[in-house]
């Protein structure tokens, strides 16, 4: 059950060597430290009462001023590419009057600083704080969405150092989720292995007894428990080669029928349906829902892909057509223009490369995926794999693997 206690937030700030960290241990633990570690960044949490009410206090201790202004000079970068970067691309959609020309130079002066200052935070004290990692997560979104390489894959790895020197990921922290996002996310069309062997990102939901909110509308930890599970799957999928066992259709089934009946059973219908009318946080926890649907369903049709190179065509396959089916129905019911379609791509993309000479479907899948491609990073990319395929199709009247042009321009798909 989630806590109504209220939480209180303290930073304690100092010069190097004073005891800082001292007193913080014997607020919080009842303990004092006789000897002294260099602290970089640790966070303590306490029980205690404030004007007669009991509250959380959460004190957060920090290295000295002159770490801390380093720190902060790299994370506050590498958060300024990000958000130039950003407006670069949707200026116009927030009616602004700054030329785009102009955040894209601000986005790559930020980015170029937030590198620098990333090489000389690795050498130093500073390599195994949340800052120093958070921001090289940042510039991996970066690259993910204003580079053509696969740079982005360098900074990966270069994270998944820095959470290996932290002692390994943290399961249920902040940016271990964020990496795992990453990570997992990109692993069915980078040909690799994720970074940490095991389900690493899926801590306990709760904190001392209080739902951990990731996002902030999941009282119940519910979306949190299906999204671990949907990356579950999606690291299997990245062991799978062709000829493989079909074992690994079993276990997904597996895995689907243990979901709770609410979301293998969800109506496509729901926002239609539902009385009385939900509440903000029960609409976006469904919409998770219908995302999570749309994506297992695009799972099942990577399987068949993967193991069966002959490519059966949904006239031959009932549950190769179902999964079809069910995406293109989800992306039908999704409401346009409130930035649900970003969610829809993995699904869609996986059903446009499994119908074979259907113009109808062809024309839906091309409109969908159509409708943000400036709010939407690399929206074009899997769209023009699509309509190559989709023409090739049309030629020459037979199937082709997609996966081969891939391989020809390595570029993150997604």
């Amino acid at each position: 059950m989630a806590s109504d206690k209220a939480l209180y937030k303290l930073m304690v700030l100092g010069d190097r060597d004073v005891g800082k960290t001292a007193l913080v241990i014997q607020l919080c633990l009842q303990h004092f430290v006789e000897t002294h570690v260099p602290t970089i960044e640790d966070s303590y949490r306490k029980q205690v009462e404030i004007d007669g009410q009991p509250c959380m206090l959460q004190v957060l201790d920090t290295g000295d001023l002159e770490m801390l202004g380093s720190r902060l000079a790299l994370f506050l970068c590498s958060i300024g590419a990000v958000a130039a970067g950003h407006l670069s691309r949707t200026n116009k959609e927030y009616g602004l009057s700054i030329p785009q020309d102009q955040h894209k130079t601000s986005a790559a002066r930020f980015y170029a600083s937030a590198v620098n200052q990333l090489y000389l935070d690795i050498d130093s004290d500073n390599a195994g704080s949340d800052a120093t990692l958070g921001a090289c997560l940042l510039l991996c979104v970066y690259e993910i969405s204003y580079t053509q390489e696969r740079s982005w894959l360098g900074h990966l790895q270069g994270a998944a150092g820095l959470i290996d020197s932290r002692g390994g990921p943290r399961p249920g922290h902040y940016l271990t989720r964020l990496f795992s996002l990453l990570d997992i996310s990109g692993l069915p069309f980078s040909g690799r292995a994720p970074s940490f062997k095991g389900a690493y990102w899926a801590g306990d939901i709760t904190n001392g007894g209080e739902i951990v909110r990731w996002p902030y509308y999941d009282s119940r930890g519910a979306v949190a428990d299906r999204t671990s599970a949907l990356m579950t799957l999606i690291t299997g999928l990245s062991d799978l080669r062709p000829g493989t066992s079909n074992s690994a259709t079993a276990t997904l089934q597996a895995q689907w029928d243990s979901c709770p009946a609410e979301l293998p059973d969800m109506s496509n219908d729901w926002r239609v349906l539902t009385i009385p009318t939900l509440s903000e946080s029960a609409s976006l926890e469904n919409e998770a829902f219908s995302r999570t649907r749309l994506c297992f369903y695009g799972c099942k049709i990577y399987i068949s892909q993967i193991l069966r190179p002959d490519y059966a065509l949904p006239s031959q396959d009932q549950e190769l057509a179902r999964a079809i089916n069910e995406i293109l129905e989800i992306a039908e019911k999704t409401p346009e223009g409130h930035g649900l379609e970003t969610g829809l791509y993995w699904g869609l993309f996986m059903a446009g490369v499994a119908i074979f000479n259907d113009v109808g479907k062809e024309k839906f899948i091309r409109r969908k995926m159509s409708v943000d491609t400036e709010g939407i990073f690399r929206a074009d990319r899997p769209l023009a794999v699509l309509e190559k395929l989709w023409a090739m199709q049309h030629k020459h009247n037979r199937q082709f693997d997609w996966r081969g042009w891939l391989e020809l321009r390595p570029f993150v798909l997604f």
